[in-house]
């Protein structure tokens, strides 16, 4: 019993705790992930639920970042610039859109 409690502390990568308004480096999260021991089948599964929370958590906040960029809610780096090309940073993400006219 005691081996299966280290083991459950040990997948902690202390991005669970993560904090409103924190911007989180996607890239650091996922190569830390990948990085996990994969020896036996526990590991495996630990190291499989690791990657699909943060893969989750990666859409969820591009998802957001898209539609707020296409509403128009965030603020573009670059507001001199043509007002067809967009681009935003949020939540460590870049954002580049091109509005369209339809005519």
């Amino acid at each position: 019993m005691l081996l299966v409690v280290s083991v459950a502390f040990s997948s902690r990568l202390g991005y669970e705790e993560h904090i409103p308004g924190q911007t989180r480096d996607w890239n650091e999260e996922l190569q830390t992930t990948r990085e996990l021991p994969r020896n036996h089948l526990p590991e495996r599964l630990i190291r499989e639920r690791t990657i699909f929370k943060v893969h989750s958590d990666f859409v969820v906040a591009a998802t957001r970042g898209a539609m707020s960029v296409i509403d128009g809610n965030i603020m573009a780096i670059n507001p001199g610039e043509d007002t067809k090309f967009v681009s935003v940073v949020l939540c460590n993400l870049c954002f580049y859109a091109r509005k369209q006219l339809l005519l």
